[in-house]
């Protein structure tokens, strides 16, 4: 081989050699990088379930919280409605008084006819 072609290969060589250190320098910078964001993406990822997990719990208290508000509510409800319905209850005791006196007066007045004579 002549000294030249043997110069030119180890030239070639030196340069792949030095491209392939370049590389390789880069190829760590990124896995470095790649590795802090991954770090960095996992702490997000952990901090959005932690608060998911605080967001759950606070949401069935909320859901707690508005089925008893219901319930109250239905209570109270339920409560009006009686206490509606009261006078027309006693309304309409006083008019069946009212009937059974009247009708208690007219049997008499018949049974005092009937025997008055």
């Amino acid at each position: 081989m002549p000294e030249n072609k043997v110069d030119s290969l180890d030239v070639t060589l030196a340069k792949l050699d030095h491209r392939v250190e370049e590389l390789e320098e880069k190829v760590k910078g990124l896995n470095s990088d790649n590795h802090e964001s991954h770090k960095r993406m996992y702490g997000r990822i952990e901090e959005l379930e932690k608060f998911n997990i605080k967001f759950d719990t606070s949401f069935q208290n909320l859901l707690v919280t508005v089925g008893e508000i219901k319930e109250k509510f239905n209570q109270l409800y339920q409560d009006i409605k009686e206490l509606k319905s009261k006078p027309a209850k006693r309304w309409e005791a006083m008019i069946g008084a009212i009937i059974a006196a009247i009708i208690a007066g007219i049997v008499g007045f018949a049974i005092a006819q009937f025997f008055g004579k």
